[in-house]
């Protein structure tokens, strides 16, 4: 139902709609005989006041009455088409009751309208102050006269004066306010500038510092002593004081030991080579023997040292052997091989017959060995 309703006031809308656009489109042509001359082009309330501007101003200025507000305005170029299409549509009926102009130049200084010529329903329908605002603007000097049967011209004039003396001093309170803005601007890009310059100067003084402190913290560590690397210690000084003469005897040759024998019996004392062909056989071993192994041990001397002093045909003369290198046995002559290759054989000889003695021994005391069936 409420749908429906809906549908009804939407049609009926239509209709009326319809209607009026139909009676506007469908009016009927206008005919000559529809029209009369008009007495007079002006008012007895406009005459009055036409008479009054003639007498006060009629010298040196022109009056024209019924001017249309379209030749004294107009429109500025603006990309807004339709925003300029509605400022023409609104000033096209708009009119000016009087217009009074220089009569050297024809130039328009001042522009009035009779407060009664038309008043409207708002200030936005109100033609006497949108005029009045758009003269403004302009810096047209505009002036609202009341209506009334009878004008004074000395009253008139004045009226118009002091609309001209109003539009001057907005003139030049528009100009000094547009000379106080440039010379805002103008400080302040001023102070902006000086802030840069005094920022930059500081930037530049920071830098300066920063290269100061640098070049001094340079010039410090140039100064300050370089640690000195430890110089490597000789291994041997040359202002060593010369070593007391060190004689050693040659260390003695030890021939292979003999195997022991069954029992630990003291064996017969062989004789062997004399010294300067072999070494003496050891004996057995026997528990005194270790104690005196470390008896003799300690006794002798320590074997010559690889920095000890060397004694040649009665002349001594210090050895210094480097830390890293080995020391080379000397070469032994080919006679030096040989005794000692002698020696050895007779100690293996003797040490093989002191073997096949002890077992003989051995034998005869157990007696002979009889085997068991």
């Amino acid at each position: 139902m409420v749908e429906f309703s809906l549908i009804v006031l939407f049609l009926i809308a239509a209709l009326l709609f319809y209607q009026q656009y139909n009676a506007r489109v469908s009016l009927p042509a206008p005919r000559p005989d529809c029209y009369g001359k008009s007495e007079s082009m002006l008012k007895p309330e406009e005459k009055a006041l036409f008479k009054a501007l003639e007498d006060g101003l009629g010298a040196d200025h022109y009056v024209f009455p019924k001017v249309m507000a379209a030749n004294v305005l107009e429109l500025k170029p603006n990309p807004d088409q339709p925003l300029k299409q509605a400022s023409r549509q609104r000033i096209a009926h708009e009119y000016f009751d009087f217009v009074i102009c220089r009569k050297s130049d024809q130039a328009m200084t001042c522009a009035l309208r009779m407060e009664a010529a038309g008043k409207g329903l708002t200030a936005l329908h109100d033609s006497n102050m949108f005029l009045g605002s758009v003269c403004r603007h302009v810096e047209l000097p505009y002036a609202v006269i009341p209506t009334e049967s009878e004008y004074q011209a000395d009253r008139v004039r004045a009226q118009v004066d002091e609309a001209i003396a109003a539009t001057k001093a907005q003139i030049k309170a528009k100009a000094k306010a547009k000379a106080e803005a440039k010379a805002r601007a103008e400080a302040k890009a001023k102070a902006k500038m000086e802030a840069k310059a005094k920022a930059e100067a500081k930037a530049r003084a920071e830098a300066e510092a920063r290269a100061a402190q640098k070049a001094a913290a340079q010039k410090a560590a140039a100064q300050k002593p370089k640690p000195t690397a430890p110089e490597p210690t000789p291994a041997v000084s040359a202002s060593v004081a010369a070593k007391p003469e060190v004689k050693t005897a040659p260390a003695p040759k030890l021939a292979a030991q003999p195997e022991p024998a069954a029992k630990s019996e003291p064996m017969p004392e062989v004789k062997s080579a004399p010294g300067s062909q072999a070494p003496a056989a050891t004996p057995a071993p026997s528990p005194q023997q270790p104690a005196e192994a470390e008896t003799k041990g300690k006794d002798e001397p320590p074997p010559p040292s690889a920095s000890a002093s060397r004694g040649t045909s009665g002349t001594t003369v210090d050895v210094v052997s480097a830390p890293a290198r080995k020391a080379v046995p000397p070469r032994r002559s080919r006679a030096t091989a040989a005794k000692t290759g002698v020696a050895a054989a007779k100690a293996k000889r003797t040490t093989a017959t002191q073997s096949a003695a002890a077992r003989a021994r051995g034998t005869t005391r157990r007696g002979p060995v009889t085997k068991k069936d």
